[in-house]
């Protein structure tokens, strides 16, 4: 494999399609040259989502059709379309929105982080591994791209590069639970069983209710022959993920305003177990769809998750009121009827 400072330099070249006017401020106006950014079809999204592409696509059009814009207001607004296009998983439409905007800021980690999460969703992983590693050269300290970068080695078969950026996240966040989860997937992934079970236990002593870690676990004890301790954590495979703080990644998680953007939100917050926030992300879609019955009963039975009782009733009657021979409004009453003295 190249070394990565040649990596990057062939990828910014490719994102480099531009010429830039500058003086030596960065208030200095730009002439740009860079890829096109034609605005995608919409095919699936709902009525919300396409509202909001549309009216930000416009104000992204005018805005860089300002020829007094700056390097660094160009970049922004490059920037800001490509991830409101990758929240939507537009991603076709937000690479060239990202590579604009980072050609512009190189500087900026924002757009390199940006674009190595867009290519490690769509599978380019030697393009995401590039991209994290040019976020490690301007904030060698961001542990979300360590743990990130790390797990895309994992992916492409590098276990020893990703305990080294593992155990560099670990160092700068020792009570991180993803670090040391990802220090036994590496290990693991090594066949070093007897280091992937010290780390995974470990997880567990830090928070009994990591289940993701149960899964991995168990094959590493299978891997040592302990076959009755790898069947008792296999068979609590569960789907909550162990992932670091991300903050870039969970603004991106808010910039899409719809039904079925908060309803997918919340879906997420409940399978890792966080119904508080199941509940709240509902909530929005609700509020944004009061006649929506899906969002409601998934909100009634978050909040009967919580132990919220009564607002799941409350839920559940205004389901039943909109559609009363609705299946799910029927079961969720049932529940609560359940759980009611």
């Amino acid at each position: 494999m190249p070394p990565v400072s040649r990596v990057w330099s062939w990828l910014l070249a490719g994102a480099m399609v531009m010429t830039i006017a500058c003086g030596p401020n960065d208030g200095a106006s730009v002439e740009p040259r860079l890829i096109a950014t034609p605005f995608p079809a919409l095919t699936g999204a709902d009525p919300d989502a396409r509202r909001q592409l549309r009216d930000t696509y416009a104000a992204f059009t005018a805005r860089t059709a300002n020829h007094g814009a700056t390097a660094g207001e160009l970049s922004t607004a490059y920037g800001e379309m490509g991830t409101l296009f990758m929240a939507a998983e537009l991603n076709e439409a937000a690479e060239p929105c990202l590579l604009n905007a980072l050609a512009l800021a190189p500087s900026d980690p924002r757009w390199s982080y940006y674009l190595a999460h867009l290519y490690r969703r769509t599978g380019a992983l030697t393009k995401s591994a590039a991209y994290f590693e040019h976020a490690l050269t301007i904030q060698p300290s961001n542990v979300p791209a360590l743990w990130w970068l790390a797990t895309v080695y994992l992916a492409q078969g590098r276990p020893a590069d990703a305990e080294m950026r593992f155990s560099r996240a670990r160092a700068l966040q020792p009570r991180a639970l993803s670090a040391v989860f990802g220090l036994g997937r590496a290990a693991l992934a090594q066949n070093d069983y007897a280091r992937a079970v010290e780390y995974f236990e470990r997880v567990l002593a830090m928070n009994e209710r990591a289940i993701a870690v149960h899964y991995p676990l168990g094959l590493a004890y299978r891997g040592l022959g302990q076959l009755e301790q790898a069947r008792k954590h296999l068979a609590q495979r569960g789907h909550m993920e162990i992932l670091p703080v991300d903050p870039l990644m969970n603004a991106l998680d808010t910039l899409l305003q719809s039904v079925t953007a908060y309803q997918d939100r919340g879906m997420r917050a409940g399978l890792s177990g966080n119904w508080e926030e199941a509940a709240a992300q509902f909530r929005r879609a609700v509020e944004l769809a009061p006649d929506n019955i899906e969002a409601r009963l998934d909100l009634g039975n978050a909040l009967l998750k919580t132990g919220d009782t009564a607002g799941a009733a409350a839920q559940a009657r205004e389901a039943i009121r909109l559609a009363p021979n609705d299946v799910r409004a029927q079961s969720l009453a049932r529940s609560l009827s359940a759980t009611t003295p």
